[in-house]
């Protein structure tokens, strides 16, 4: 199965893996966690015309809210996830609520998106350890900074509900990661990757996860693995996707940085 996927990310900048069943499980009860807690968020913003940052790791805008876990390879992921309390107690503290119930509210949010964020994390560093130990890559680094987005998509529907005198704004115009691997996972397919020249649907099944290379991989790898353009069509449904990203650290950007400044120095084909 490995070798598809890198035969796959090879040819094509993204492949899709299947996760265990324990584990799309795990996904799978992420995204329906978060996702009324984002769909609150975006409703609210929208109803009070207040975009962007709420507080360090949550935002909301016209098209989406955004909740956003940070950490470092190397560090435990129970260490980073208590950045989010204090983002979660604004969203969390309705007049109804009890504080007992958004403190609830706020240690299942934290749990979910800590093993959510294991999950993906061991699939992205399995495909990179596999790249790094193919051949023609063996310098590609598997551990950087991490970081694991959850977005809210409103969709079409909800948009007309909500706005319905403004046109929904593009989810997610198209553009390429800046790291190495990102894992997206979501309730709703609405994800397009940029292939030939033109756009594909990555259709996900449940337990399925896309695995989407960067510009740093594509760097690093000196094009053997392309950088995937990609981005989020509008759908009528609502969207709620998981996106962990891998990035290289201080040591990967320098190695990426004398790569470049090498190949620049170099002649042109046929002048010596």
């Amino acid at each position: 199965a490995m070798l598809g996927v890198l035969g796959a990310m090879r040819e094509n900048g993204f492949a899709v893996v299947r996760l265990l069943p324990a584990d799309s499980a795990i996904v799978s009860s992420a995204i329906g966690v978060l996702s009324p807690t984002l769909r609150k968020v975006h409703t609210q913003g929208i109803r009070t015309g207040h975009f962007g940052p709420i507080a360090p790791s949550l935002a909301t805008f016209r098209e989406r809210s955004q909740l956003r876990l940070e950490y470092d390879a190397g560090q435990p992921v129970a260490v980073a996830v208590p950045r989010i309390k204090c983002e979660v107690h604004k969203i969390m503290s309705t007049a109804e609520a009890t504080a007992t119930a958004a403190d609830a509210s706020r240690e299942e949010l934290k749990a979910v998106a800590a093993s959510a964020s294991a999950v993906l994390s061991r699939v992205v560093q399995a495909v990179l350890s596999a790249l790094h130990h193919s051949r023609g890559t063996e310098s590609t680094p598997t551990t950087g900074h991490c970081l694991l987005d959850t977005f809210f998509y409103p969709g079409e529907a909800s948009w007309r509900t909500l706005c319905c005198s403004e046109q929904l704004p593009a989810p997610c115009p198209a553009h390429e990661d800046p790291g190495l691997l990102t894992a997206i996972c979501n309730d709703t397919n609405a994800l397009q990757a940029q292939l030939h020249g033109r756009w594909v649907d990555i259709e996900l099944e449940v337990g399925q996860v896309a695995i989407v290379a960067g510009r740093a991989l594509a760097r690093l790898t000196n094009g053997i693995v392309p950088a995937c353009t990609h981005r989020v069509r509008s759908v009528a449904p609502s969207r709620t996707a998981l996106v962990f990203e891998v990035r290289p650290d201080e040591a990967a950007f320098e190695r990426i940085a004398a790569t470049e400044v090498a190949r620049a120095a170099q002649p042109p084909d046929g002048y010596v």
